[in-house]
């Protein structure tokens, strides 16, 4: 069978999952609708930090959190070329609905911009029963978490995210059009300053709830075993 064929082939096997699956409970941290009926694959996979989990190729649902430079969008997008499955890069809705504009205006534009993502992240959830997400935003996560088979929470250390930046500034792999070269590479200050104020703790914070669906990377090479559970 030609690899060119799979996104098809896979588009085909979800539909018919979604015809005929009743979700129930897997006795696991990463709990996935098994379809009736229906054949499918379950991959257990046990990493060093020792977590184990079922996945399948009918559905996914899979959200990825972490501080900025940490793998997210390069995790995500490649989970959505593999598998044929929608993706959810909340930092463009950011973007497209003029957030960067707003970032010192007022508590009501701000309030906009964040009632016009929520919106468009609840119609896609509606739209597709497999998807991946990603992006932190403490306040449109949850929505997303909640619905989510697996939470991956990327964890890199401070210094390799911001060389993962940098890299991503030289390459232009993965910037956003909307700021210029000279404007990320200031953000490489704001990386420093939100990792001094906390913002590890609050990531542990915001995955409080979904400990039962949880998946915790802290390097590439754990990024990449991740990946393999799903193939």
């Amino acid at each position: 069978m030609s690899s060119k064929n799979l996104p098809v082939i896979l588009r085909i096997l979800r539909k018919v999952a979604t015809m005929c699956t009743e979700p129930v409970r897997l006795n696991s941290p990463a709990q996935i609708g098994r379809p009736r009926n229906v054949s499918f694959w379950v991959v257990a996979v046990c990493s060093e930090r020792n977590f184990i989990f079922f996945a399948t190729i009918l559905q996914m649902k899979i959200t990825i959190i972490g501080s900025s430079g940490s793998g997210k969008s390069t995790l995500a997008k490649k989970i959505s070329q593999a598998f044929a499955v929608p993706r959810l890069e909340l930092d463009r809705l950011w973007f497209a609905y003029g957030g960067h504009l707003v970032m010192n205006g007022t508590i009501d534009e701000k309030q906009v911009v964040s009632d016009q993502i929520a919106k468009t992240v609840s119609d896609f959830l509606s739209d597709h029963d497999s998807w991946v997400c990603d992006g932190t935003y403490a306040k449109i996560q949850p929505l997303i978490a909640k619905q989510a088979d697996v939470l991956v929470l990327i964890k890199r250390p401070l210094y390799r995210r911001i060389i993962s930046h940098i890299k991503r500034i030289i390459t232009s792999d993965g910037r956003h059009p909307e700021v210029t070269p000279w404007q990320d590479l200031l953000f490489t200050k704001t990386l420093i300053k939100r990792w001094w104020r906390g913002e590890d703790k609050n990531l542990n914070n915001l995955v409080l709830l979904y400990e039962d669906k949880l998946v915790v990377c802290q390097s590439f090479k754990e990024i990449d075993r991740f990946f393999q559970t799903l193939q």
